[in-house]
């Protein structure tokens, strides 16, 4: 069946200098701008009849996972969410070639794109940023730019390989490239930057619509110069720290426009605690060599953390294997040891789902997304876990723990308490299991190799 043209039900127009695609649903608007190519990409959706509690409205900023940029991987949760009334905003705050709309192929320019991020690595200085005495030295100077042409060299290989690999393992490899170019395009960002493109997205997002409903006053959103906000934030992975770090950065940058958005809550789903996201210490130590920003400039709930005071609730799989919960918690509990105790608020809590194999249930690391068809099953499974459709860890996890966080104002840490909260699938445990003898002693050895492998890189 030949699908669609993916634009033919939205409504293009300009307004305020932005160019708006809207597209009518039952119970809610969606309004988006800007590309995912041009790294300015938001996605609003608007509720037709907004919840609004003695004169407040539930507005969410919805983060998603490293490289999950396409709202398609959480559409199911973001339709539900702007079904019971709430606005949702979702900017891919990473810079990406996913197709804008849904059913549309990558551009042409998407392949180029590819060329151009290998090239640009070997004919911009981006990634050798550092300023020495020495690089006048003309010895030094090949080095580097021997170094800068192998990078670039390589990346062109990879993305060779994948091209080729993509004939011969379609079902593997439909689309990785384009989560090979986000995850190579990010690296020249500092995360600090992608928290920074979130927020004002958010801000600049709330004052367009706001504007829009002044001259569309038979809108759905006529109401909301007249109404107050209570405002929210989901994370996933990456945007679950970028979501718990979102205090900080409003401690550090004091604006007036910014005051609305100081959240209630915060809830997550499989946050990483730090953007390494599990890449091995050996990668990460090349790339902090080579000078890319994503590795200088890291971020990390150690650092952030002291700045959150309200209640925060984590929703972790206990057989993630992308964001291990022993990152999170290091058992015993009652030792404290582990990233959650870096999170300053008193009213914190973390709840691990746990699998059940006579259910054929994986707690793993994407139980939130609720469509990863994009890339595929057999590809997925290995990468956080594939889904085609909301499961049970959606409808009795993540969807009701966040609707009662914002529609019944329960604390976060709270939840085990709450009727409707209800595991009748699985179970939630408050721990996860220590790791075995056996595997400290390989993680350790692995940990003494790649130092000298790092020894051996630097000296040759």
């Amino acid at each position: 069946m030949k699908s669609s043209p993916p634009k033919q039900d939205w409504k293009c127009f300009e307004f305020s200098g932005y160019q708006i695609y809207a597209r009518e649903e039952r119970y809610y608007t969606i309004y988006q701008t800007g590309s995912h190519q041009n790294g300015d990409y938001l996605r609003v959706y608007v509720p037709k009849n907004p919840y609004n509690e003695n004169g407040k409205l539930k507005v969410i900023t919805y983060l998603h996972g490293f490289a999950l940029c396409l709202p398609e991987f959480y559409e199911e949760h973001l339709s539900q969410l702007a079904t019971l009334g709430y606005y949702v905003f979702f900017p891919d705050y990473q810079k990406s070639n996913y197709p804008d709309f849904p059913n549309e192929s990558p551009s042409d320019k998407s392949t180029l794109s590819y060329w151009s991020l290998a090239a640009g690595t070997f004919l911009t200085g981006i990634i050798f940023r550092r300023n020495t005495d020495n690089t006048d030295i003309p010895e030094l100077k090949n080095k580097k730019n021997t170094q800068k042409l192998r990078l670039s060299l390589g990346l062109i290989i990879l993305i060779v390989f994948l091209k080729i690999y993509g004939f011969v393992k379609k079902e593997y490899a439909k689309n990785l490239l384009s989560m090979v170019f986000t995850v190579l395009s990010s690296l020249f960002y500092a995360p600090k930057e992608w928290l920074e493109f979130a927020i004002d997205s958010t801000v600049i997002g709330w004052k367009k619509l706001q504007e829009y409903c002044v001259q569309n006053p038979s809108d759905g959103t006529k109401l909301l110069f007249e109404n107050e906000v209570d405002f929210y934030i989901f994370g996933h992975s990456l945007g679950g720290l970028l979501a718990l770090s979102w205090p900080d950065y409003l401690a550090k940058h004091p604006r007036e426009d910014l005051t609305i958005f100081n959240p209630q809550q915060i809830i997550t789903s499989d946050p990483a605690p730090n953007t390494n996201l599990g890449i091995p210490g050996i990668a990460f130590i090349i790339l902090r060599f080579f000078g890319f920003p994503f590795a200088t400039q890291p971020m990390s709930i150690e650092e952030t953390g002291q700045s959150i005071e309200v209640p925060v609730g984590i929703l972790h799989g206990i057989d993630d294997k992308i964001v291990r919960p022993t990152k999170w918690v290091n058992p015993p509990l009652a030792d404290q040891k582990g990233s959650f105790f870096s999170i300053k608020s008193a009213a914190k809590k973390i709840y691990f789902s746990t699998s059940s194999e006579t259910k054929d249930l994986q707690a793993r690391h994407n139980q939130s997304t609720t469509n990863t068809d994009y890339y595929g099953d057999r590809f997925m499974a290995n990468f956080g876990g594939s889904k085609d459709g909301p499961d049970v860890y959606n409808y009795q996890y993540i969807w009701p723990a966040l609707q009662a966080v914002v529609t019944d104002k329960v604390k976060v840490d709270q939840l085990a308490d709450k009727k409707g909260f209800d595991l009748k699938d699985f179970d939630v445990v408050e721990e996860p299991n220590p790791a075995s003898k056996l595997t400290q002693t390989l993680l350790v050895i692995l940990g003494v190799l790649s130092l000298f492998g790092v020894g051996y890189l630097l000296i040759n």
